[in-house]
């Protein structure tokens, strides 16, 4: 339906260090990204003091997705991970 080709050497990616309170949580990994259906869930509207209720979010969500169909039968397919980037405010 879609595909994007990412070039990881290529000039338009940001290759500066993650400043702050930057963390990725890998939930589920089922092989390399080249087989695989790369699912990044990204915090927005969580402050530094809510990065746990994120984490506990995202896994709430992910548990929920994958315990439907047609997600359950092709969970082998994906990988999941959770970046938390702390927003100035709350909402």
């Amino acid at each position: 339906i879609w595909r994007q080709a990412i070039d990881p050497t290529g000039r338009f990616v940001d290759r500066s260090a993650l400043s702050g309170d930057v963390e990725v949580q890998a939930l589920f990994e089922n092989g390399p990204p080249a087989t695989q259906v790369d699912l990044l869930i990204v915090s927005d509207g969580y402050t530094a003091g809510t990065k746990q209720k994120f984490f506990d979010d995202t896994q709430r969500l992910v548990d929920v997705m994958f315990a439907t169909e047609p997600f359950a039968r092709r969970k082998q397919d994906f990988s999941v991970r959770a970046l938390f980037v702390p927003s100035p405010e709350q909402g």
